[in-house]
């Protein structure tokens, strides 16, 4: 059982909080980065062609899963930390 006085999450310094908002701010340019790395011609280029998977095209497959997985990795990146 907690004690009356003290909180489950302490408050973090403004240090840790810098800290935290620099390792997101990080953590985001490099998924724009990786953005911009998957959606590029080349491995675009990759991606196409005549094979199908699941009923859709293999290019419509890449496109799809790479977009569905930024789009998760970024919403974890950009949530706030437990402590907030």
């Amino acid at each position: 059982m907690a004690t009356p006085g003290k909180r489950l999450h302490p408050e973090r310094s403004p240090a840790e909080r810098l800290h935290g908002e620099r390792l997101r701010t990080g953590r985001l340019v490099a998924l724009f980065l990786l953005g911009g790395l998957l959606f590029d011609a080349p491995l675009l280029r990759v991606a196409s062609g005549d094979a199908w998977l699941g009923g859709m095209p293999r290019a419509w497959v890449y496109l799809f899963g790479a977009w569905a997985c930024l789009i998760t990795l970024i919403a974890l990146a950009a949530r706030a930390p437990a402590g907030d």
